[in-house]
């Protein structure tokens, strides 16, 4: 949740974090530890009261976490995690051998991604978590497109499938077997 903060802060002030943690009825100056499972009804709450507090949908605030996320906040505290990364499908690909890494040492619980290319334009992700936040998924990968300049339309089928639709084949388009399988 420290990267819910900062991007509050960041995008909306002091204020709105304040007004968000009255309305979620947690204290602002809390310490988020990393890596770590957060209360999932806290967490759940607070990104909830996120959305009223600032006048945001669901998807905009997704949007709009999920840019600062890819573009600030994970460019900063997992460097590792973009190297040799030129395309959001590598990735994507990533994604679960990332969890892995860092949260190696704790007691977190990370998703779980399974990408299957439907079309050379479309891959569908299978999403496991226990936390069932689809929306947020959606929003982070359109941020990640955002920062590989990618054009990315993101859909959400189910609680636990999103598909990306490429404006045109993708070059790391494989037909084969589903990935990120462990």
């Amino acid at each position: 949740m420290r990267s819910v903060r900062e991007w509050v802060l960041t995008d909306h002030g002091v204020a709105a974090w304040d007004d968000i943690c009255d309305a979620a009825e947690v204290d602002s100056v809390m310490r988020f530890p990393p890596q770590r499972d957060f209360q999932d009804e806290m967490e759940a709450r607070i990104l909830e009261v996120s959305t009223q507090v600032l006048g945001l949908s669901r998807t905009d605030a997704a949007r709009a976490f999920g840019r600062h996320w890819a573009c600030v906040y994970a460019l900063r505290v997992y460097p590792f995690a973009y190297e040799a990364i030129h395309d959001v499908v590598a990735f994507l690909e990533t994604v679960n051998e990332i969890h892995r890494r860092v949260m190696a040492d704790t007691s977190a619980t990370p998703t779980f991604l399974e990408l299957r290319w439907l079309t050379p334009t479309q891959l569908a992700i299978g999403y496991r978590s226990r936390r069932n936040l689809i929306g947020l998924l959606k929003g982070l990968i359109e941020g990640y497109a955002f920062y590989f300049g990618e054009d990315v339309e993101v859909t959400v089928t189910s609680a636990y499938r999103v598909e990306l639709t490429f404006a045109s084949p993708s070059p790391s388009y494989r037909s084969e077997a589903p990935r990120g399988q462990s």
